[in-house]
């Protein structure tokens, strides 16, 4: 999911939306270039009680946010 440009509450959001229709075991990730996002989003994986993976450096200032679908 490319949420570049978007800042939170936004990645959070569409984390959640997306979710909602993914398959248990199925991998989510997330490109965020905001940095507020790499500890926010993951906070709200957790929340949902989803499984976050990691946060993946890109590039400067490019970031992957990883989660699994775990119910």
């Amino acid at each position: 999911m490319d949420a570049r440009g978007y800042t939170c509450p936004y990645p959070q959001l569409f984390a959640g939306a997306a979710f909602d229709i993914l398959e248990v075991r199925a991998r989510l990730e997330i490109l965020t270039d905001n940095p507020s996002s790499c500890e926010n989003v993951p906070v709200s994986i957790r929340n949902r009680g989803q499984k976050f993976l990691g946060v993946e450096p890109l590039a400067p200032g490019l970031w992957k946010i990883i989660a699994e679908k775990v119910r």
